[in-house]
């Protein structure tokens, strides 16, 4: 079964003393269901680790309403001076499976 959970993959949000900062949309244009489907299990600004739940979502009713399940993750910040490497076109398992790699 596929996981309706986005988990944390990354340890506290840092890379070597440095906060990174990124934003992960589940779906495309499902902006337009107002909410509807998706359940925040973390507060803005909280600190967080690998493994941490971050939101729940119905992956039925994002299909009903017509949108793509696909999920984009973006680092907004704090990785200037890094290299990331992400691991696309998978279907990873919580957990176990590496989707961000920083060098």
């Amino acid at each position: 079964m596929i996981s309706e959970w986005i988990i944390c993959p990354i340890c506290g949000n840092k890379t070597r003393d440095r906060v990174m900062e990124d934003s992960r949309h589940i779906g495309i244009d499902t902006v337009e269901m107002q909410g509807d489907g998706f359940e925040y299990l973390i507060k803005e600004g909280q600190e967080v680790k690998a493994g941490t739940p971050l939101i729940r979502f119905n992956r039925q009713k994002i299909k009903e309403a017509g949108y793509s399940d696909v999920t984009v993750c973006v680092i907004t910040d704090g990785a200037d001076e890094k290299t990331v490497h992400f691991h696309t076109g998978i279907y990873a398992q919580e957990n176990e499976t590496v989707i961000i790699e920083i060098e």
